[in-house]
């Protein structure tokens, strides 16, 4: 009998690469903090460095032994919270001005300079990039 794996909704696509993401920064964070390499993190979960590498990377998959262990060497714990929640949770309250603050943290984009430092998965290294044309100026 065939397998039948049905392509996954856009909604399931945003929600898995959130927790990706939350999970690297996590790590990331967490090695920053105690000063560990990538290396010493890979000897700590028994696996290549490149496997760390590739776990931090936007291309990253990593298996939930993987996370499991990665969290466990970095003492960090991962929380699973209720859709319902976390949209009470981010439902802004009422009478408050929130434009007032979101003005008040928008980045003028025409102080952006041809050639920035661009973030890489590489924590140590930063390579130079050009922004592309579709960057606004702020009004």
């Amino acid at each position: 009998m065939a397998k039948h794996v049905r392509e996954m909704t856009p909604e399931e696509v945003i929600i898995a690469e959130d927790a990706l993401m939350d999970f690297q920064f996590a790590v990331i964070d967490a090695m920053r903090e105690k000063k560990i390499s990538k290396a010493e993190l890979a000897d700590k979960l028994g696996i290549s460095r490149a496997r760390v590498s590739q776990m931090l990377s936007s291309e990253a998959n990593p298996t939930l032994k993987v996370v499991g262990r990665a969290l466990a060497a970095l003492d960090l714990e991962a929380k699973y919270v209720r859709k319902a929640k976390m949209q009470a949770l981010n439902t802004p309250a009422k009478g408050y001005d929130w434009d007032a603050v979101s003005r008040h943290w928008e980045i003028d984009f025409a102080e952006i300079r041809p050639k920035q430092q661009a973030w890489h998965n590489d924590n140590t290294k930063r390579y130079d990039f050009t922004p592309s044309n579709t960057i606004r100026k702020a009004a």
